[in-house]
């Protein structure tokens, strides 16, 4: 019986190459699982600041949808920031926190946007003046406490040049972007929607 190849005894007796074997595999498993399974984490703040940039533009693209047209900023040109007069205003508009009259351009009250608020700007998010939801709406701010730019296709070419590389232009009719961390055009920490 111990010459039979699947006896126990038979596998007993080559018990050191089995381990060698064994060991060998799980080496080459962990090492596949090292290079393939590992991705650097990507940094909060920078995907925070992704998701609310997207999160504008998309609402920004829903009210023209739902009204055939942007909301009516009353500033001449074609970018603003998400904070300030025009930025406060256009946010109140998608957030469907216009006070009732005859001016209200968000008529179906229509809430564009869910946005993660917050009591400071430097924390990034939707901050209201007081801190307060029922009170005005102060911008919307990247991680870092910086506006974003919105810039509109004023002229509805179907294009825009693009902010970070003039005398390119992009298929879009909203675009919005932050200069990212350092406040600086230009480098790897900018955010942009397109």
């Amino acid at each position: 019986m111990a010459d039979d190849p699947s006896s126990l005894w038979t596998m007993l007796d080559h018990l050191p190459e089995l381990r060698k074997f064994l060991l060998l595999v799980l080496g080459v498993t962990f090492v596949i699982w090292l290079a393939g399974g590992y991705h650097p984490p990507r940094r909060p703040e920078r995907l925070q600041a992704s998701n609310d940039a997207r999160a504008l533009k998309q609402a920004i693209q829903a009210f023209e949808m739902e009204y055939k047209s942007f909301p009516d900023l009353g500033v001449r040109g074609e970018e603003i920031r998400s904070e300030g007069e025009a930025g406060a205003k256009l946010l109140t508009i998608l957030l469907a926190k216009e006070e009732a009259g005859d001016s209200v351009q968000n008529r179906r009250r229509i809430s564009f946007a869910n946005f993660r608020v917050s009591k400071r700007r430097k924390n990034g998010g939707l901050v209201y003046r007081d801190g307060d939801k029922r009170s005005e709406v102060e911008g919307l701010f990247d991680s870092w406490g910086n506006a974003f730019y919105v810039k509109f296709d004023a002229d509805q070419d179907g294009r825009i040049e693009d902010p970070l590389e003039p005398g390119k232009f992009i298929s879009e009719s909203v675009l919005v972007y932050s200069f990212g961390k350092d406040g600086q055009l230009g480098g790897k920490d900018d955010i942009q929607t397109w």
